[in-house]
């Protein structure tokens, strides 16, 4: 039997969940409020007391996306991983995109609530050691390698082996760019 969204005691926080179901399962297009009731048993009307549009759920949607990003990039980052921390954290992004493409597609599309134009504010925000490459801007352009590579592999434009042969080799330049990248805020200073 069908639940309703009015007898869920959390109905705002099923309806999100419902919708980052809704994009791992069906991709992008898959989100609507239309498909979110159809997954919760009840009317597309009832949303419209919990949120504007449809807008509102995509919103919420790309920002636990990225804090799941977030989170398994400090995963990567534990204290200690030296300068090979960046590599880590770059394979870590590799992964969760690999596992989560329509997420990438529904995140980082011409019209996500996270547009391109805000990519410094994202790096600084999930990407905290990446922001601290050297001036201010390098963070940024190590950032547009990563996601422009991962965003080839996600499409098929490259073939997997050409893709694996420059994930190396983006690699071994992260690695060989956190050897002189600034130390993190509190960390011991060299003598």
């Amino acid at each position: 039997m069908a639940r309703g969204v009015g007898k869920v005691k959390n109905a705002y926080e099923e309806m999100m969940k419902e919708g980052r179901r809704l994009l791992r399962v069906g991709g992008p297009a898959a989100v609507s409020l239309r498909n979110i009731a159809r997954g919760l048993g009840c009317s597309a009307g009832v949303f419209y007391n919990y949120v504007c549009n449809v807008e509102d759920v995509r919103r919420h949607v790309a920002r636990e996306v990225l804090g799941e990003l977030r989170a398994c990039l400090r995963v990567a980052a534990r204290p200690g991983a030296g300068p090979f921390r960046l590599v880590a954290q770059a394979r870590a992004y590799r992964s969760f995109w690999r596992m989560e493409p329509g997420s990438f597609a529904f995140t980082f599309r011409h019209d996500s609530p996270y547009p391109v134009a805000k990519q410094e504010e994202l790096v600084g925000w999930f990407w905290p050691d990446l922001a601290r490459l050297g001036p201010e801007q390098e963070g940024v352009a190590w950032y547009t390698r990563v996601h422009g590579l991962m965003h080839l592999e996600i499409s098929r434009v490259l073939e997997p082996a050409m893709a694996e042969a420059l994930w190396q080799d983006l690699c071994g330049g992260l690695a060989a760019a956190a050897r002189h990248q600034a130390p993190e805020p509190g960390a011991p200073q060299a003598a």
